[in-house]
């Protein structure tokens, strides 16, 4: 499983999207004019496909940084 995730302009962490999808299907998607609550400074962020990143969430990076995943009720 993979989540889309972009950098929080304020702080540098990598937040999730909250969306779930394949390295396909998120290559094919538009992905374009979203925005996101940002877990890490309480603001809300605007972005697009080019701001993105695809990420596994077995990644041990992402389970360091404290990202939230999609569907948890706790930080991986």
């Amino acid at each position: 499983m993979s989540i889309v995730a972009i950098q929080c302009p304020k702080t540098g962490q990598q937040i999730s999207t909250g969306i779930e999808t394949d390295a396909a299907s998120f290559k094919a998607a538009p992905f374009a004019n979203h925005t996101v609550e940002c877990w890490a400074c309480g603001g809300r962020h605007s972005w697009s496909r080019r701001w993105a990143t695809l990420v596994e969430v077995d990644d041990p990076a992402v389970k360091r940084a404290g990202v939230p995943i999609p569907g948890s009720s706790v930080h991986a």
